[in-house]
């Protein structure tokens, strides 16, 4: 019988910051030799890098993000039954789940399969200002409920902690922090054939936002921040994808709007990252942002709204209310010249090691 299987469980392998963190935890244990598998939805983006990896995913069609509680009954059925089954062949079994649906169905199958070792990641919440009460209040109680059968929630910043704390989700014993980080990035010399394969002008400097297009990620600020500038030096560029994005190129379209490129999902971001002066979040909250460290790992500065998940990282004066594009415009002509600007470094290395250690407790 085998010792130990570690269990991610993620609700959608998409190109997001929970899933590539998600992607690097299970890409290293599986690497050191530890038993590795991942629980989420249909096939997505991601889901071939997993695969190219050699780490096993069971794919749950009726695992999806929206509330449906028909899917959501059979998707933990499913769960149930494949997490009996593995825990009859191994010694000992750990539950991790990422976002906030595979958190509540998953780590409840795994206690009613009787396994203890029951760990989330909190890379945000699902509940926020300005949110439905109802809703808002649901997701509370949910995560309140489930906290309990958790051994440890993993917050992604201190931000993320204090949010869960202040709703009375578990207790601070319960909680440890552990920052999200990536590998540092080499700046590679292509920058005039990309711009070429992109029909972008060589003389222009590069405003990058990576995010998806939808509401939490207020992206049509990005739009209005490129329409402020349209006569200066800037071209924008916004790789991501989601339900704003036909809204957002009918409103590039009608507007005229020579100096923004929107490309959908974008495998090789690296790619975009190298060519950039300066990267911006526009974002109407947050956890902690993939983008943010991806910026960083070029030593590419960021202007993003303020919100306190951002004051967490950077200093006021890199930061604009929110959808407030003529101090975007500002800010970002004062300094595209600057390097990275984080208030710390996370280390990738650490990150790691700081998961590996969770998992060796008994």
């Amino acid at each position: 019988m085998n010792k130990t299987l570690i269990i991610h469980s993620i609700t959608r392998l998409y190109l997001g910051g929970a899933q590539k963190i998600c992607f690097d935890i299970t890409k290293h244990l599986n690497t050191n030799g530890y038993d590795v598998l991942v629980i989420t939805g249909k096939k997505e983006e991601m889901t071939d890098e997993f695969l190219a990896e050699n780490i096993p995913i069971l794919t749950i069609n009726e695992f999806v993000r929206e509330i449906n509680p028909i899917k959501d009954i059979i998707t933990f059925i499913k769960m149930i039954k494949f997490m009996k089954i593995q825990k009859n062949k191994y010694n000992r079994v750990i539950i991790h789940t990422h976002t906030s649906k595979a958190g509540v169905l998953a780590r409840w199958a795994a206690y009613l399969c009787g396994i203890k070792d029951i760990y989330h990641t909190a890379h945000g919440w699902a509940f926020y200002k300005g949110q439905n009460i109802i809703k808002k209040n649901i997701f509370i109680i949910l995560e309140q409920l489930t906290a309990l059968i958790t051994r440890n929630i993993i917050a992604v910043s201190k931000v993320v902690q204090n949010d869960g704390l202040n709703v009375k989700i578990g207790n601070e014993n319960k909680y440890k922090v552990i920052y999200n980080a990536i590998e540092k990035k080499h700046i590679n010399n292509k920058s005039i054939e990309i711009k070429n394969e992109l029909h972008i002008p060589k003389n222009k400097e590069i405003v990058l936002q990576v995010s998806c297009l939808k509401k939490q990620k207020n992206p049509l600020t990005f739009i209005k921040i490129a329409e402020h500038l349209q006569n200066n030096d800037f071209y924008f560029i916004i790789a991501g994808d989601g339900v704003l994005l036909d809204e957002m190129k009918k409103y590039v379209n009608n507007h005229n709007l020579k100096n923004i490129l929107i490309t959908g999902w974008y495998h090789n971001i690296d790619e975009l990252y190298s060519i950039a002066s300066i990267c911006t979040l526009t974002s109407l909250f947050e956890g902690m942002p993939l983008a943010f460290l991806e910026a960083d790992a070029y030593n590419i500065p960021i202007i993003a709204t303020n919100i306190e998940n951002h004051r967490e990282f950077l200093e006021d004066k890199y930061l604009c209310n929110i959808g407030d594009y003529n101090c975007f415009a500002e800010k970002i002509q004062k300094y595209s010249k600057m390097e990275g600007n984080l208030k710390f470094k996370c280390d990738y290395t650490n990150m790691l090691r700081e998961y590996e250690v969770l998992y060796r407790r008994k």
